[in-house]
């Protein structure tokens, strides 16, 4: 079976920190569905707001045989990077998902930072 790939070299800004990447596999992102996904991804803005620069990367995999897609999202943050990954019959229900889990990661993260900070100050 011939394998399709395409990498999205275009890197749009969401926020003025947040760019984001697309890659397909089997899988003809449209210019419709590629904006639907960016305003998704607006949703995790106001959590990155604190951070100088970072970076979404979207890996879209369809699955013809199965019948459904698998996402996975990687976020680079200045010092770490986030991985969250969901499959479901419906590409974009996958994506939101990821979204949503993504946001739990960041505030995680975020209160992880507060807390090393509040030891850096007790010093």
């Amino acid at each position: 079976m011939k394998r399709q790939e395409t990498t999205d070299n275009k890197q749009d800004r969401v926020t003025p920190t947040l760019s984001v990447e697309f890659r397909t596999q089997n899988y003809d992102l449209t210019p419709a569905v590629r904006e639907q996904l960016e305003a998704d991804t607006q949703k995790l803005a106001p959590l990155l707001r604190d951070f100088p620069v970072v970076f979404l990367h979207a890996d879209i995999h369809e699955h013809p045989h199965q019948h459904d897609f698998h996402l996975k999202l990687s976020l680079r943050l200045p010092n770490d990077t986030l991985f969250t990954g969901e499959r479901h019959v419906q590409m974009r229900s996958a994506y939101l998902q990821c979204v949503r889990q993504m946001a739990t990661k960041v505030k995680d993260y975020k209160a992880k930072l507060a807390k090393r900070a509040d030891y850096a100050e007790t010093r």
